[in-house]
């Protein structure tokens, strides 16, 4: 009896983990709070199929560049009975990222036979349709990586004083609680005639948390980049919200050539996510 007893709740246990997930996932989601969303969707939907999780999954991978995982979420969206044309733009969309132009423009002739209207199938059919008049000035430039020592990952780079002002992992040491990764920094690398110097940590400006995406005014003469922090000093993952701050901060240049203290920018306050400045 305790055997068939226990075989009649294991279903609803699991639809209830399940629901947990899903809910989480989706107000995850809602705050573009988008890796977070990815975990506990892919929880979700392990275990319990929901067309509006699936749909936010697979935004939630294109908004993190995993064009290959977007691709196959998108592609179950579209089996959906109440699947429609904004699922499978966002299947073509994900198709063109990944390359496979000519599978998205049949995706998007299809639409566009069916409703002449749709703007938007119109557009992205008329971009798989030029796409070799979009790359016939590919040859025209090289790209390489930057041989900046140290082969760390850099990114969000800015031009400044013959050099780069870059983000990249904290040398300190310290691991951000939440991803168990390290915390960024800002570098500066100076270019001495071709070659890169090794990069400096811009000490003034950088904490124990994540500081990074600098802009640098015209003038030279201020300095703004993004600090992101738990809320109250409390690890992400201890903390009620499992969210976090990103604010953005103010430096300006000294006479000494450093940047000075770094001031936060008065329309933020503990409850704001402002992020990416620019001038």
């Amino acid at each position: 009896m305790k055997r068939i007893l226990l075989l009649a709740i294991a279903p609803l246990f699991m639809g209830s983990c399940a629901s947990l997930y899903l809910k989480d996932g989706k107000q995850a989601y809602r705050e573009m709070q988008y890796q977070d969303a990815i975990w506990y969707l892919e929880k979700g939907l392990a275990k319990k199929e929901d067309p509006e999780g699936r749909r936010m999954l697979s935004q939630a991978y294109l908004m993190t560049n995993d064009v290959a995982k977007a691709k196959e979420n998108y592609a179950l969206t579209t089996t959906y009975t109440d699947n429609t044309d904004e699922d499978r733009i966002n299947y073509g969309r994900s198709l063109m990222a990944s390359g496979s132009y000519s599978e998205a423009a049949t995706i998007f002739e299809g639409i566009v036979s069916r409703d002449g209207s749709n703007e938007t199938a119109k557009e992205l059919l008329a971009s798989c349709k030029k796409l070799d008049q979009l790359k016939k000035d590919s040859l025209y430039y090289h790209v390489e990586p930057l041989a900046i020592p140290g082969g760390q990952s850099a990114f969000s780079a800015v031009p400044f004083n013959g050099g780069l002002i870059f983000s990249a992992p904290s040398s300190k040491g310290d691991k951000d609680p939440y991803t168990n990764k390290a915390f960024t920094d800002l570098y500066f690398s100076k270019n001495n005639g071709g070659s890169w110097g090794a990069p400096e940590a811009l000490t003034t400006l950088n904490s124990k948390y994540h500081d990074a995406v600098a802009a640098v005014s015209p003038d030279k003469s201020m300095l703004l980049f993004t600090r992101t922090f738990s809320l109250n000093g409390v690890a992400m993952s201890a903390s009620d919200k499992n969210e976090s701050n990103t604010q953005i901060y103010m430096s300006r240049s000294q006479p000494d050539g450093t940047w000075g203290k770094p001031e936060l920018l008065s329309f933020n306050d503990t409850k704001s996510k402002n992020a990416h400045p620019a001038f």
